[in-house]
């Protein structure tokens, strides 16, 4: 049996708007804010692996503050994103904490 992605949530304008879970075929979960028939606000996605993001996106990406949750929850990052892309992070694992400066390239 094939497996199938579902959205179940609230609509607007035949769009996903408002507060949704949106199950992907794959096992990946988006639940959150939905805005236009995207991903946009606060919201979780959990990998089928267990990792997952809490925190906020635009456009579908993240955008803005967020938290990476390694699947065995003992390792996480907060993260500040712009348009999908990790502009500075900080490290935790086990109560300890490093800053991990990230470059990028334009």
């Amino acid at each position: 049996m094939e497996k199938r992605s579902k959205y179940v949530g609230e609509y607007r304008n035949n769009k996903r708007h408002g507060q949704g879970t949106y199950t992907y075929a794959n096992g990946d979960e988006y639940v959150g804010e939905w805005k236009g028939g995207e991903m946009d606000g606060h919201g979780t996605y959990t990998w089928w692996n267990g990792e997952k993001y809490v925190g906020e996106f635009r456009n579908m990406l993240p955008h803005g503050l967020g938290t990476i949750i390694l699947r065995d929850g003992d390792e996480w990052y907060d993260c500040e994103w712009e348009k999908g892309i990790e502009i500075r992070a900080r490290r935790f694992v086990g109560g300890d904490d490093e800053t991990t400066p990230q470059f990028v390239v334009y």
